[in-house]
Parts: C-alpha cells; structure tokens; sequence
C-alpha cells in the first residue's frame, strides 16, 4: 500500500475547522473533503478492514498491514480530536478509533439537530395557530 502521509500529498499543515457545537453538517463536510484527500474517509466510515487477499497474505505483510492500519487510523482520530473544541472534547476522548469518535459525534449532533428542527416545527404551528386565532378575533370585533 501506498504512504499516504500530508507531506507526500504536498499538505504539511492542514487547516482543521474546529466544532463548537454549531453548524455541525458545515463542519462534517470540511472533515469528510479532508479525510478524502489524505486517503482516510474510508478508514473513518468504516473502520479498520481486513483486505480480501488476507488469506494469501504471509505473518509479515499481515503484521505490516495492521500497522498501517493503526497509523492511519490514529491520524484520522488526531485529526478529529483536533477538530473539535474543548467543550465538545470530553464526548469522544475515550474514544480510540477514529470511527467510534465520529459515529459519537454524528449520533449527538444529529440527534439534537432533530430535536431542534421538531421543536422548532412545534413552535411554528403554535405560532400559526395563535396568528389564526388572533385574524379569527378580529374578524369577530367587526
């Protein structure tokens, strides 16, 4: 397999957008280009995955594989660890795969988008109905 390190990628210093709790779709898709382009998304959707020629593969090149595996995925999760603010850090720092921070991240953030978007959904009809009534009362005055 190839090294795919930033410096071979001509990246040395990637500028890593750091979540605070908003616009957490806007900070997914920053994350996700970056990961593509260092040849990690796969590893963060996924996790870490034997090959399909594993059985043909001797104890070295398997050991070797592994090891790749864990560099890669240790800087996946360094990326994310870096992308997160300290107030959002505590949810994922026990986590050691970098899949397992992500899925962490996504199962909160957007579950609490949902939230969000239905009470806001229930704060509208509210709103509407208030407005209804109010337009009904006026009509009644007259």
């Amino acid at each position: 397999m190839a090294n795919t390190s930033d410096s071979s990628l001509g990246v040395q210093h990637q500028c890593i957008p750091v979540f605070d709790g908003k616009n957490y779709d806007y900070w997914c898709v920053k994350m996700k280009t970056i990961f593509l382009l260092l040849g990690l998304w796969e590893l963060v959707e996924k996790g870490c995955v034997e090959p399909d020629s594993w059985p043909t593969l001797t104890e070295a090149q398997q050991t070797q594989f592994k090891q790749q595996q864990q560099q890669k995925d240790a800087s996946a999760l360094s990326k994310i660890q870096q992308g997160v603010s300290d107030s959002i850090f505590p949810t994922i720092m026990r986590r050691t795969r970098a899949k397992d921070a992500w899925d962490r991240l996504q199962q909160m953030f957007q579950e609490n988008r949902q939230m969000f978007q239905e009470v806001r959904t229930v704060k509208l009809q509210s709103l509407n109905r208030i407005e209804l009534q109010n337009m009904k009362g006026e009509k009644n005055f007259k």
